[in-house]
């Protein structure tokens, strides 16, 4: 039923539905929930068959806005990265917008100057756009089976909202002793286009395994 309506309910948005079915079914790898079975493996087999329910001209289309998405196309959209693995105290990440519109997120401190600049968005709101590679405290959440309550959150009533543009990065650290054996490190974001009465709401997810299980 749902291929149907992918296929006959669209014809100048047809992709842009296609898009976010996708990204529904979490054809964005960097954001896959955590313990749970990889969409990955599947998810070339279920963009084969949608796009054997679509007209040609749909399917130029939607392969053009997947290029359009990306800043590079060779890397997810939303995706962290382990920058170090030598620091015994921390764990050092950065925090990459592959994609071509500013996210937002909290932070729990005052930004320097030299930090940010103002960004003007797409609806021509003018907000505080970090700078790249500037270290921030961003609000995030440790979720492990190991943890006795399951997740420990570090959210802030006085967190400010930030934004990191099109095509850049910023740096995080995760303390090492509050990490267990496994767990996954995540936080929460907002595209350009989404206000805070939106109900979406989208994480990026580190997985962390620690180095004395991996010898």
């Amino acid at each position: 039923m749902l291929l149907i309506k992918a296929s006959s309910g669209i014809q100048s948005n047809g992709s842009t539905t296609l898009l976010k079915l996708l990204h529904i079914l979490n054809w964005n790898f960097s954001e896959k929930p955590a313990f749970r079975f990889p969409m990955q493996n599947i998810m070339p087999a279920i963009l084969l068959v949608l796009l054997g329910f679509v007209p040609q001209d749909i399917k130029v289309n939607l392969i053009q806005e997947h290029s359009n998405y990306y800043v590079d196309t060779t890397k997810p959209g939303i995706y962290l990265r382990r920058e170090q693995d030598n620091d015994f105290d921390q764990v050092h990440l950065r925090l990459f917008n592959n994609s071509r519109w500013a996210i937002m997120l909290r932070i729990d401190e005052l930004l320097k100057p030299s930090d940010a600049q103002e960004l003007i968005l797409s609806d021509r709101r003018v907000v505080s756009g970090l700078n790249d590679s500037i270290k921030i405290l961003p609000e995030y959440s440790i979720e492990s089976p190991l943890i006795e309550s399951r997740v420990i959150d570090h959210h802030w009533c006085t967190a400010l909202s930030v934004w990191i543009p099109s095509g850049q990065s910023a740096l995080f650290d995760v303390p090492m002793n509050e990490l267990p054996k496994l767990a996954n490190i995540y936080l929460k974001y907002r595209y350009e286009w989404e206000h805070d009465t939106d109900e979406a709401e989208h994480r990026i997810n580190f997985r962390w395994i620690d180095p004395s299980l991996r010898r």
